[in-house]
């Protein structure tokens, strides 16, 4: 079994073996009780397998990729979760020789699904909409014409919380150069805004994120230096003119290694070693700027300290945060308001022994409250 998913309802799991055929992983739904498993595609070609599948949020249906039909041409499947795999649709019209999908999105309602397809074009991946009931030939192009050699990335599309925009990254305009844009779901292509500013050579997006309540969209970008990652804020309908650079000034080699947004899109945390390379420290920043109204959450570190990994609660109100802090080669956790400022954060964990840590991942309760995490603060391992 190469990996596996619960259907929301808790009835099936849905997963991926080559339980009838050595290497062939094709898809599979069982009850989640038992019984006997159901195949949810048809036979496959040689060597073919079935990947990136989910579960739609009623526990109905399974969409899926899968090379279904012709060996190296990856299509858009929908199946009941039931089966039986003859009962599957295709959520594309008909591929070129050599076209194939590259990435798909459910819409936050589920009805509709935008994916990448070299679908018009056998040599160039464009964005596509289609409502998830179909038909096929109801799919309705999203992007704007591409530079020759340019592409839409198919693993990084978003939509906005609302389902109204798509976000996504294209070399466009320049081949090999990573750009970030914005489309209305309903289009046209002409519609499309270009979110990113302008990249320096080399320059590209990393990843990006919408912002819950829709309003903006925080990317990761080396945009003013070449191998320099910072993080931006746009709003997520444009212009890229309106953008901000939310981190101040890094010292040499200085990058941004992760960020979160708040639940109410008011705020921008981020991991980043900003003041002396490979010393990662947490900051906060208000999501519209500027860079100098960023505050930063962790206490003083010692020589050779750094923050590992930090979580916002689900209220978005604390950071939780792991980090060598207080005493040398000690990893100890903590919480800080997100805004600051670092005097009140507060240590979680009970005194360590020497030579002993709090492992650097943690889990926040899903109300908040509580945040369980492992130490060795004893002779043995044990859950705190």
């Amino acid at each position: 079994v190469e990996d596996f998913a619960i259907s929301p309802d808790g009835q099936w799991v849905v997963y991926r073996a080559d339980q009838d055929l050595d290497e062939a992983r094709k898809l599979y739904s069982v009850p989640v009780l038992g019984g006997a498993p159901i195949r949810l595609n048809t036979p496959l070609p040689q060597n073919a397998s079935a990947y990136s599948y989910r579960i739609t949020s009623d526990s109905r249906h399974v969409m899926f990729l899968a090379p279904q039909e012709t060996a190296n041409k990856p299509e858009l499947y929908i199946v009941p979760i039931e089966g039986p795999a003859t009962d599957r649709r295709k959520l594309h019209p008909p591929l070129p020789v050599g076209g194939g999908v590259n990435g798909y999105e459910l819409s936050p309602d589920e009805s509709k699904v935008v994916y990448a397809a070299r679908q018009d074009d056998p040599n160039q991946a464009e964005l596509f909409v289609v409502p998830t009931n179909g038909p096929a030939n109801a799919s309705m192009k999203l992007s704007p014409s591409l530079v020759s050699g340019g592409n839409v990335y198919g693993l990084t599309l978003q939509f906005s919380p609302d389902g109204s925009r798509v976000v996504f990254r294209a070399d466009a305009e320049v081949d090999e150069a990573r750009e970030l844009y914005s489309v209305p779901v309903a289009g046209p292509p002409s519609d499309t805004v270009k979110l990113s500013g302008p990249l320096v050579s080399g320059g590209d997006i990393f990843f990006f994120l919408a912002s819950p309540d829709g309003a903006h969209v925080v990317y990761v970008a080396d945009q003013l230096s070449d191998e320099v990652l910072e993080v931006f804020s746009v709003p997520i309908d444009g212009p890229a003119a309106e953008g901000v650079r939310l981190n101040e000034t890094f010292a040499p080699d200085g990058d941004v290694e992760s960020f979160e947004i708040t639940a109410d899109g008011s705020r921008v945390t981020f991991l980043a070693d900003l003041e002396l390379d490979k010393k990662n420290e947490l900051f906060s920043v208000p999501i519209e700027g500027p860079a100098a109204a960023g505050v930063k959450l962790n206490k003083e570190l010692v020589t050779n300290g750094r923050v590992l990994y930090a979580r916002q609660n689900p209220a978005g109100d604390r950071v939780v945060y792991t980090a060598v802090q207080d005493i040398a080669g000690m990893r100890q956790i903590y919480s800080v308001p997100v805004e600051g400022p670092a005097g009140a954060g507060e240590r979680l964990n009970l005194p360590l022994l020497p030579g002993r840590n709090v492992e650097a991942i943690f889990r926040i309760s899903p109300d908040g409250q509580w945040v369980a995490y492992r130490s060795d603060r004893q002779a043995i391992d044990e859950i705190a």
